[in-house]
């Protein structure tokens, strides 16, 4: 066994990619920190660069005893001993340098993982990173096997600077026109295609095929095979019926496939909904109410864990650019509230107008946003401002946005404030108060 652990670990050494395109989390750092005893866990939609996060991680370590290793290595034996045997092994090769770094991969196809992780993390022989595939091991279920032990660090597809490094534009304080054209040009192609590495390295005539295969691989592996489910049509219409649509309830979702002729129960509707929500690949947004019964009952808005499955895979928002903008607002809108597990992000409606999100912290409420691909149409502009001005005098909100495409100025309603701000200072400024 020991002779398989040398051959695996020396490997892996050797084959780790020398160019490494940065992602903007430093896991490095958190490791290196004598006070942070958790075991870390990178969670993510299927394809958002996991993997690759892990070997960024052991570079930024730059250490003799960190180490990677790929549990879906088909020279690993489906056996506990292999665990038992791994520190004892790089002692005997590299000395006695604990705690290890141990960078580990699909850790969970392994018999006893969460029993031996806990003793290692423990005994802190090792400083563990485990990610797990999303059709295998959810954050909730790593969270249960390690009982309060682990830290999620929510991988999102690229921002919108991660984008611009992997295009190798470098921003500037002052653009020329023709890097500026260049700039907007990338935007465009961020707000159509998102921001899933392997997609945004592709050439144009590719993406629309990756992303369709990314959606195809999502249903096998992280629905049908996960959940053992048969009825493979019913989830394709369920997720085709989630992505075109803007706002569901469960029970829509049923009707819609009632009328169709789709026999089918309500409680599968759900499992098959609540499915999709543990692969990352759906969110779905509650209304903004005091009630919790409201946020039960209320029909759900629906967003996706990235722009381009809308783009590949619908065919009602597919070339709407202001879906686009949307969706692309509520995921800068994650990744800012992504280390703060009690912020939360809402809709709000009543019976004239609705405010797209609204971000809430325990009881305070820190931003109220609008979103408006432009604001030239009198009815567009009197709606979003009016909804605005509602919410916040209702709950009183301390900022309002209405984020446009490239539309910006101040507002005076009332004696409210708003903001209307270009998508482009959104994503590369840090203007909102969170």
């Amino acid at each position: 066994m020991r002779t398989i652990i040398r051959e695996i670990v020396m490997d892996y050494l050797e084959r780790i990619p020398k160019e490494i395109i940065r992602r903007d989390y430093d896991i490095a750092q958190m490791l290196r920190d004598e006070s942070f005893n958790r075991i870390i866990t990178v969670i993510g939609v299927r394809r958002v660069g996991k993997t690759y996060l892990l070997f960024q991680t052991l570079k930024d370590l730059e250490e003799k005893n960190a180490f990677y290793i790929n549990f879906e290595d088909e020279r690993i034996p489906r056996e506990s001993k292999f665990l038992t045997e791994l520190i004892p092994t790089l002692i005997e090769i590299f000395g006695d340098k604990r705690p290890f770094y141990l960078l580990l991969d699909e850790i969970h196809t392994m018999p006893n993982w969460s029993l031996w992780a806990r003793r290692i993390h423990d005994f802190r022989d090792a400083k563990i990173v485990l990610t797990g595939s999303s059709s295998k091991l959810m954050s909730k279920e790593i969270s249960t096997e390690l009982r309060g032990r682990s830290h999620d660090v929510y991988l999102l597809p690229l921002s919108f600077r991660e984008f611009l490094r992997f295009k190798g534009f470098k921003l500037d304080m002052e653009l020329s026109s023709t890097k500026r054209a260049l700039l907007n040009r990338y935007l465009l192609e961020y707000l159509e295609y998102g921001g899933l590495p392997e997609v945004v390295l592709a050439s144009e005539d590719r993406k629309l095929l990756i992303l369709q295969d990314y959606f195809r691989t999502i249903i096998y592996r992280d629905i049908v095979e996960r959940h053992s489910v048969k009825d493979i049509e019913n989830i394709m219409d369920i997720l085709k019926i989630l992505l075109n649509s803007t706002m569901i309830s469960y029970t829509r979702v049923y009707n819609i496939l009632r009328s169709k002729g789709v026999r089918i129960g309500k409680e599968k509707v759900i499992n098959y909904i609540n499915y999709a929500l543990e692969s990352l690949f759906v969110h779905l947004v509650p209304i903004f109410s005091r009630k919790m019964s409201s946020q039960i009952i209320y029909p759900k808005k629906v967003y996706f864990a990235d722009n381009g499955f809308i783009r590949a895979i619908s065919i009602r928002y597919g070339k709407e650019k202001w879906r686009w903008l949307e969706n692309i607002v509520f995921l800068e809108l994650l990744r800012r509230i992504r280390n703060r597990p009690l912020a939360r992000i809402y809709y709000w409606k009543n019976d004239e107008y609705e405010v797209d999100f609204v971000v809430q912290e325990l009881d305070e409420i820190k931003c109220a946003v609008q979103v408006a691909w432009d604001l030239e149409e009198y009815s567009t502009r009197k709606r979003e401002i009016k909804g605005l001005v509602r919410f916040m005098r209702k709950f009183g909100a301390k900022e309002g946005i209405i984020v446009t495409y490239e539309s910006e100025e101040e507002i005076f309603e009332g004696g409210i404030k708003i903001k209307v701000i270009p998508i482009l200072k959104l994503l590369l400024e840090d203007i909102l108060t969170l």
